[in-house]
């Protein structure tokens, strides 16, 4: 029609229309037309030529929907659709003049699957709010002299998706003149801008190349604009096969949470003079550069800076990292699968670890890699036989220099360490067994003391061949901090270094601690050591092992819960809350050792615990508090105890018994006077709840013998004041056990043996017997002289009025 008549093609009703639909064959021309209110203004899907001139499309859902055949628009205004101005797919229009322009869509003019597209014909896209121009899988794609201006939307002026290659000419206008862009330009992964590019640096919000996610196995590269910088406004992923190439100098900025994913190569080769930044765009960290799957690749003179992970490792590939810093984040570097090799790197002022590898340590390439200035250095978990003995430096760590944990009988070698000053100071060993320290290690010195050269966990046990440091540190000692392990291992004497447990340590029931002869263990205030296995502290008359206190506090002492157990022998334990705390099914042997001014020398509540040759003395509160364990002491003079000076002199506190009756013969109880003796230890017969105590026989100072023994008439002064039956000991027994009782008065005593059922079994007295303390065996046999077997049996005391039954144990 004319251009002052025109024809108007519109809705009927509220409802979109369809639009002008040119399918198979068909062809046309439409001039000084509008086409308003249309699902799709025009659709183009033809084998032939639709011409549009001097016409408006407004108003519709998509302006123009192309997919066949050739579209020409001369002087066309495309305005205020809902989605798309321009939609091509295979297919973009043809510019017959200068004239045509989409404004005021989400998106102006979207093109996909166009080969070798060359959109170099003038046109103005303008007032967009999602993109002006977005190019979808197009590869590489030639744009020049369109006006882009006001284009405000998520992805700016040009949105490029997966193009390859692709060339923004000099004629383009982006933005500028009060009609600013959002982005000059968006890429996401897969499109790479050539060199040539004109990108404005200038006139828009946002004067960068934004990069907005995608996932691409196409290769290209990062090219140096200068004052542009890439923006990961949505995180890329490099694809397997495919590569991205960064230049030197090249700044990468990160939105916050923002990563590159590489499941196929990155390789970022600065030059020492400029190098390539990675860093955050926001005031939160980024994620970090992320290896995954088989990624691989380099990065040269390199910053990483402010990330989350710096680096993540967890690919098949190798990752080769040379002359760069990462810094300032939180891990400097993640690793749990691949090879990742350094070589004069710096990891420095990380807020959690410098180097973090489950799995996976570093491998050093040169002696120029530095963790430094993060709470721990490096941390590295579950890495069997492992070998830390490439020279690195690990320096002013606040935790940690070097964390290692369940890594079994780990080398380490050749690393220096400079003021690492945290909890667990130089080298934190958790749970690894045997470790071996080589002489090639510097820990401490003057003006780089850590704080303890070594931190031992249960579980980790230095082997004798380790070199640890005897001065140089502010602690010269090995410090044991804590754990819970059912390995096995040794403690062992390390000459001028003592073993000074700050947090308590567990040693699992089926593992087993020995402490070899020399060492000395001192325990912070209320610390002590948990026995579920089994400890062996065994020194010798010359190199005895000393446990006790490390500050003017006591320690809590050595502790015996469920089925732990063990062997004390020439130990000295002193200063503890409780010497011995035993609430256990298994057996404690303490033999030729020493229990010494605490507060409880013994807390027996269950097992048993057997003493020979000991010394039990000075502790404020009671030397021995027993309720349900079962205690064991010599059976002749030769095997003696000593039990004196507890409890400060106050009544009972030698020897505190439970319910049950105990024999506790042969002991030196500080006193050859029996008043004094029966003063300190529970001898009370009319409390129901204690058993009584039965000292008798007992010892001199120098362990002879003082009191009578059956058959002899105890001297005036040692007649008992009452008649009593005790307990018999040992208890449980094996072969023989011995019975004792005391005659206030010459009387007829019989004592018979019973089984459980109340079987008779054997007499083991039946005379008349003199006043005095007595004792009498049991063989375990019956009254014709043949063993019984394991079980439980009663023997049946009666003396005068007097009738008692108690209970014993035969294990065979």
């Amino acid at each position: 029609c004319t251009p002052g008549a025109g024809i108007v093609f519109t809705q009927s009703t509220a409802s979109d229309w369809n639009g002008l639909s040119f399918q198979g064959g068909g062809s046309g021309t439409i001039e000084n037309c509008l086409i308003e209110h249309a699902t799709y203004g025009l659709t183009v899907n033809t084998s032939n030529t639709v011409t549009v001139e001097n016409t408006t499309i407004a108003e519709g859902n998509y302006g123009l929907h192309a997919s066949a055949g050739t579209l020409e628009l001369a002087n066309v205004l495309v305005a205020d659709c809902s989605t798309y101005g321009f939609y091509g797919n295979g297919m973009q229009p043809i510019f017959l003049d200068a004239n045509t322009v989409f404004e005021d869509c989400p998106t102006g003019v979207y093109l996909t699957n166009i080969s070798s597209l060359n959109f170099t014909s003038p046109v103005t896209i303008r007032n967009t709010t999602t993109t002006g121009l977005q190019i979808n899988n197009c590869n590489q794609p030639q744009v020049d002299n369109i006006t882009l201006q006001d284009n405000t939307g998520l992805y700016g002026a040009i949105y490029l998706q997966n193009c390859g290659d692709f060339n923004l000419g000099a004629g383009n206008s982006i933005g500028g003149g009060g009609m600013e862009c959002s982005w000059p330009v968006t890429i996401t992964a897969g499109s790479y801008p050539e060199i040539s590019c004109v990108i404005p640096v200038s006139g828009n919000s946002y004067n960068n190349i934004q990069v907005y996610g995608g996932a691409s196995d196409r290769s290209g590269t990062w090219p140096l604009f200068a004052d542009l910088d890439y923006i990961i406004s949505n995180s890329p992923t490099i694809s397997a096969g495919g590569q991205l190439i960064i230049e030197d100098a090249v700044e990468v900025h990160f939105a916050a949470n923002r990563n590159i994913t590489v499941r196929g190569s990155l390789m970022a080769i600065g030059t020492p003079a400029n190098g390539i930044l990675f860093t955050q765009n926001t005031a939160a960290a980024w994620a970090g550069l992320s290896f995954q799957a088989g990624g691989y690749g380099s990065l040269e003179n390199c910053v990483i800076e402010h990330a989350t992970y710096g680096l993540t490792i967890n690919t098949s590939g190798t990752v080769e990292v040379a002359h760069s810093t990462i810094r300032d984040g939180n891990y400097g570097v993640h690793a749990s699968n691949g090879d990742l090799e350094l070589s004069s790197v710096l990891v420095t002022g990380n807020s959690s670890y410098g180097f973090y590898g489950n799995t996976v340590q570093p491998i050093f390439l040169d002696a120029d890699t530095v963790f430094e200035d993060c709470p721990t250095g490096v941390y590295l978990n579950n890495i069997p036989s492992l070998e830390f003995s490439a020279p690195v430096t690990i320096s002013h760590t606040t935790t940690a220099g070097l964390h290692l944990n369940i890594c079994d009988n780990p080398l380490v070698n050749n690393v220096l360490f400079e003021e690492n000053t945290g909890l667990q100071g130089a080298l934190y060993f958790q749970n690894c067994g045997d470790i071996n320290l080589g002489a090639g290690n510097s820990i401490g010195g003057t003006g780089v003391e850590a704080s303890w050269p070594v931190t031992i966990t249960a579980g980790s046990y230095l082997d004798p061949s380790c070199v640890i440091p005897v001065e140089g540190n502010a602690n010269n000692d090995i410090q044991v901090y804590g754990g819970n392990s059912d390995r096995t291992g040794i403690w062992q004497q390390f000459n001028d270094l003592d073993y000074v447990v700050t947090t308590s340590p567990t040693i699992a029931a089926g593992g087993q601690l020995t402490i070899e002869e020399g060492v000395t263990v001192k325990f912070g205030a209320n610390r002590n050591i948990t026995v579920r296995g089994i400890l062996s502290a065994v020194g010798t008359p010359t190199d005895r092992i000393l446990l006790t206190q490390n500050t003017a506090s006591d320690w809590a002492g050595l502790s015996f819960p469920g089925g732990g157990g063990g062997t004390i022998g020439y130990c000295t334990i002193e200063d503890a809350t409780y010497g011995i705390n035993a609430n256990t099914t298994g057996t404690v042997t303490v033999t030729n050792s020493i229990i010494r001014e605490g507060n409880y020398g013994v807390y027996g509540i269950n097992g048993n615990l057997s003493f020979l040759h000991s010394s039990i003395q000075d502790n404020s509160g009671y030397g021995f508090y027993v309720t349900n364990a079962i205690l064991q002491f010599g059976s002749d003079d030769t095997q003696w105890n000593d039990i004196f000076g507890n409890g400060t002199g106050q009544a009972g506190r030698n020897y505190r018994n439970g319910p049950n009756d105990v024999s506790v013969p042969w002991v030196y109880w500080g006193t050859d006077d029996q008043t004094a003796i029966e003063y300190s230890i529970w001898h009370e017969a009319d409390d129901a709840a204690l058993g009584l105590v039965t000292y008798i026989p007992y010892a001199s100072e120098g362990h002879d013998p003082l009191s009578p023994v059956d058959g002899f008439e105890a001297p005036e002064q040692q007649i008992p004041r009452t008649t009593a039956v005790f307990q018999n000991y040992p208890n449980p027994f094996n072969p023989t056990t011995m019975i004792n009782f005391d005659l206030h008065r010459s009387t007829p005593v019989k004592i018979q043996v019973f089984d459980i059922s109340g079987r008779w079994v054997a007499d083991l007295v039946d005379r008349a017997m003199s006043a005095g303390h007595h004792e009498i065996a049991w063989n375990g046999r019956d009254g014709r002289g043949r063993g019984v077997s394991s079980g439980v049996y009663l023997y049946q005391f009666q003396a005068g009025d007097i009738k008692k039954t108690m209970r014993m144990v035969l294990v065979r």
